[in-house]
């Protein structure tokens, strides 16, 4: 009787710890459903944190491309320039807001925030042109500067002289004859053409090289002229322009010619912020002893307020003559009326090649490193605390 109890109790022990381990399991199972479960559960926020992190971003980069496109457009004047109040930046699910400062004349800077699903980000971009105008005398070929010739810098805003900005440049060769001065010489295009040889004389002592070329030449970089150009068509044909015809007098604004002819003395009623601006198809003359927007003294010349851009071969100043302009002239042989061993050109001059007898003074005006090309780029773009 005895051995079967005992064997009863040793059965219902087992019992009683297959349970126990059933149990056991049961838990662990369980538990580790949870882990399961709340992983699961953090993951989808975390990947739903994550999306709405990335999708916020090209919402943000909205107001960069909203301030490139209308700075490439020609509409500065509309840009948001308060910080207390931005432009309102929308789309979809989104908000958020932009705006632009203006450190320089050249230089704009962009701050874009985006809002979506609780997620924030800011972008910041530095928008940037170049100057039009960035040498007193540039040549896309060659330059020659014979005895007396000299490039200096003023600035007529202040009334500053001898700013020390007067250099001449080239995408090819600079020569300097004789006592020929300049405050300093640039050397465009060096990396395809590293050539020690190709500025000569004293001035070279100052140089400075760049390695791409400074493109003037291009149909690309000549589109503006023919789009002006083919805007002012649409008006009717183009003609040339006669100083003695006109009373010695050019008027602010937009003007389109087939040639320019300044055969008198000619007063320009352009400003800085109003300025005269010509595009011209063929060629560009002054006469000798004639002064072309040159003030009576003590008022130094404002080239930023005539601006003459030219497709034509030729751009001639007689001797003894004096022009207050930026001419961009990308194609032209830029030299004497037939002669000129004295001239002075208060401004920028932007030829194919630039040569004459002697006795040329190049005068840089540093307002015109205001003038840029209109091509803006984007550049330094960044997220602040990323």
């Amino acid at each position: 009787m005895m051995p079967m109890l005992s064997s009863r109790l040793r059965a219902h022990r087992n019992d009683e710890g297959s349970l126990m381990l059933v149990f056991l399991v049961i838990l662990v199972v369980s538990a580790m459903a949870s882990v399961v479960l709340v992983t699961a559960v953090s993951g989808n926020k975390v990947s739903r944190h994550a999306e709405a992190y990335n999708e916020v971003l090209p919402r943000a980069d909205v107001g960069v491309q909203k301030a490139l496109f209308a700075l490439i457009n020609g509409g500065a004047t509309g840009l948001p320039t308060n910080s207390a109040s931005p432009a309102p930046l929308s789309g979809g699910t989104s908000t958020g807001s932009w705006y632009v400062t203006h450190p320089a004349a050249l230089e704009y800077d962009v701050v874009s925030t985006s809002t979506q699903n609780g997620v924030s980000r800011t972008v910041t971009a530095k928008l940037i042109d170049q100057p039009r105008f960035p040498l007193a005398a540039f040549a896309d070929a060659t330059i020659t500067f014979r005895g007396n010739n000299a490039a200096d810098s003023y600035d007529h805003r202040s009334l500053q002289t001898n700013t020390g900005n007067g250099d001449a440049g080239s995408n090819g060769s600079i020569v300097f004859n004789g006592n020929a001065s300049a405050d300093g010489v640039t050397l465009y295009d060096y990396l395809t053409n590293a050539s020690g040889t190709r500025c000569s004389g004293t001035p070279c002592a100052n140089l400075t090289t760049v390695g791409p070329k400074l493109d003037i030449s291009s149909s690309g970089a000549t589109a503006f002229i023919s789009n002006a150009v083919a805007a002012c068509q649409s008006a009717g044909p183009l003609t040339a322009w006669v100083a003695s015809q006109n009373g010695g007098v050019l008027t602010p604004g937009t003007h389109c010619y087939s040639s320019m002819a300044f055969d008198i003395d000619t007063t320009n009623l352009g400003t800085d912020l109003s300025p005269t601006i010509i595009y011209v198809t063929g060629s560009v003359s002054v006469e000798k002893m004639t002064n072309v927007n040159i003030p009576a003294s003590p008022a130094v010349p404002d080239p930023q307020a005539l601006q003459i851009y030219a497709l034509g071969s030729s751009v001639a100043i007689g001797n003894h003559s004096a022009v207050g302009a930026a001419i961009w002239a990308p194609h032209a042989a830029c030299g004497g009326n037939p002669s000129n061993a004295q001239a002075n050109v208060w401004g920028s001059l932007v030829c194919s090649d630039i040569s004459n007898q002697g006795g040329w003074s190049f005068h840089y005006d540093d307002a015109l490193t205001g003038i840029g090309t209109g091509q803006w780029t984007q550049n330094h773009y960044a997220e602040p605390g990323r």
